[in-house]
């Protein structure tokens, strides 16, 4: 991430030919693609495996909407319709149109208010804008982790399967959260809010890992049946509590804060029953087609990383969950 917010490697290598062509005002905005050896560093042969990039067309668009939102002094919405919007599609999700077997999206959430039972300070929540999050239908891998969160549905507070109360996403895991501003607006009011959504984020995750112990707990006093006249259905299933990756909490959980033009990044941690907020981390902006670029790149990581580790963590928690006669325990 250090590296990208420095340029490096935010183009594929494959894009190169096709931008140094690119000619007149309207792609003026991008010479710093076409400066021979001093621009090698912004391009990258792996990069392509990331994700795919938005073509110049699609970033002149976004610039010139940032820009317009930015003189104009647009409000908050005007922002995420015109702007943060089209930066969101345009980094997460195809480029030929939208795909039914996408595992990792986006949604806004304006609407969506933290449970109660994951509430963690005395400050009164606002909203976040977007976020990030995971399709568990899309991974025909692993069905029982679909079956699990339909069976845990009932037992969870409000029947969602996050710590956020948005029907569209009741059975849909959130990654991430992203919380946008106005220019200018205040940082501390930003990663206050952001800093209560993690902390019930986490709240959320620590409440499935001792529901996953408690169903084991009363599994493991049950007295299952003779394991020589079961069936493999009647048989009792419990997990494996050597697991470091399904027994605790992940390392860490990103999110975004963006200041009008400017996206940064903050990262949480769990530290007993506390949440720490480490400091931001600036990774693009609007205001230019190369920190737009740097952007794109940056969203794309993020999705990675919630496809290869939180996934793959919830995964495990989920498809590992303890089972009597081919039932689920849960309390």
């Amino acid at each position: 991430m250090e590296l990208l917010s420095e340029g490096q490697g935010i183009l594929p290598s494959t894009e190169r030919e096709t931008l140094s062509q690119l000619g007149g005002d309207a792609y003026s905005n991008l010479d710093w693609t076409r400066r021979g050896q001093m621009s090698d560093m912004h391009f990258s042969i792996e990069r392509q495996y990331l994700g795919q990039v938005p073509p110049p067309d699609t970033v002149n668009g976004i610039l010139y909407q940032a820009a317009f939102c930015n003189s104009s002094g647009s409000p908050e919405a005007d922002w995420n319709i015109e702007v943060h919007h089209r930066v969101l599609e345009s980094a997460l999700r195809p480029l030929n149109g939208p795909s039914v077997d996408q595992l990792i999206n986006f949604r806004s959430s304006t609407t969506a208010s933290i449970i109660p039972e994951y509430h963690m300070t005395t400050v009164p929540p606002k909203k976040v804008d977007f976020c990030m999050y995971v399709e568990p239908d899309c991974d025909k891998d692993v069905p029982r982790a679909s079956q699990t969160i339909a069976s845990l549905q009932d037992a969870l507070p409000c029947g969602m399967f996050n710590h956020a109360s948005l029907d569209t996403l009741r059975d849909r895991a959130i990654a991430l959260s992203i919380e946008t501003t106005r220019t200018g607006e205040g940082w501390d009011n930003a990663s206050l809010q952001m800093g209560i959504w993690s902390a019930a984020h986490w709240a959320f995750l620590d409440l499935l890992l001792r529901m996953r112990q408690e169903a084991a707990e009363e599994l493991s006093t049950r007295e299952g049946p003779n394991p020589d006249n079961a069936t493999e259905a009647g048989r009792m299933e419990c997990p494996d509590t050597s697991s470091a990756q399904s027994s605790q909490l992940p390392e860490y959980l990103p999110g975004i804060i963006i200041q009008g033009h400017d996206w940064h990044l903050v990262i949480t941690t769990r530290r007993g029953d506390k949440t720490i907020f480490w400091q931001k981390m600036t990774f693009g902006t609007t205001s230019s087609s190369k920190g737009i670029y740097q952007i794109i790149c940056a969203l794309q990581l993020l999705q990675h990383w919630a496809r290869e580790e939180y996934w793959a963590w919830l995964r495990a928690v989920l498809s590992d969950w303890p089972r009597l006669h081919g039932q689920r325990v849960i309390r």
